[in-house]
């Protein structure tokens, strides 16, 4: 998915890497706060309903809520140096033998300091969902006042595909991925994948890694 196809009034991307051909992936937004808040009241919460759906099993699929405080327009803790929402997972030995889609649907609403359901949000916990990171956040199901509330925003679909069966392409970018090691050539980084390659049909992949690393 190109990165001019995800920009949105709503958001602008600012960093996306979405070609490996595991489970790697990164899509980074600042959100363009003016545009979500549509009451006159500019105080209040960004709240994004996340729902990931993992073929794979390699990660989990859930569905959950995360908010960011807005106060005088502004997202309290934007930083330029910091996205201020990220979409993310890296997973390469785990991703080996599979195929499949990772897919995150998500939908933007804006909750000002003047509603009912401010203090609710308010009062989710930070850090309660992994997924939402030190976000204030909580799980679908305990949210039963949101599940009708009006969506300012549902963002494009953002797909990342897992095919990672191919012998060759497996090998070649275990040796990118870990294209570090190679100046270390451990016996304890061999032992490593050959735990992790063990009861897989990979597990040749680790002696020729160490010929080719070690002939170089």
């Amino acid at each position: 998915m190109k990165k001019e196809n995800l920009n949105s009034k709503y958001y602008k991307i600012k960093k996306l890497n979405n070609n490996k051909p595991y489970l790697d992936y990164r899509l980074e937004i600042d959100w363009k706060v003016e545009n979500i808040i549509n009451t006159e009241c500019k105080d209040g919460y960004i709240v994004q309903k996340v729902e990931i759906v993992d073929t794979t099993n390699i990660s989990r699929s859930i569905i959950y809520y995360e908010a960011w405080k807005v106060e005088n327009e502004k997202y309290i803790e934007h930083s330029d140096s910091k996205a201020d929402d990220t979409f993310s997972n890296s997973a390469i030995l785990d991703s080996i033998g599979k195929k499949g889609t990772v897919e995150y649907f998500s939908e933007i609403y804006w909750i000002d300091k003047n509603n009912i359901l401010y203090n609710s949000v308010d009062n989710w916990e930070e850090g309660k969902i992994p997924e939402a990171r030190k976000l204030k956040s909580e799980l679908y199901e305990n949210c039963p006042y949101l599940h009708s509330y009006n969506i300012v925003y549902r963002r494009d679909k953002f797909t990342h595909k897992i095919n990672f069966i191919d012998g060759k392409v497996i090998k070649e970018n275990i040796k990118i991925h870990f294209q570090k090691r190679r100046y270390i050539k451990t016996e304890e980084f061999y032992s490593y994948l050959k735990m992790e390659l063990k009861d897989t049909p990979y597990i040749w992949i680790v002696e020729q890694i160490r010929e080719e690393w070690e002939t170089s």
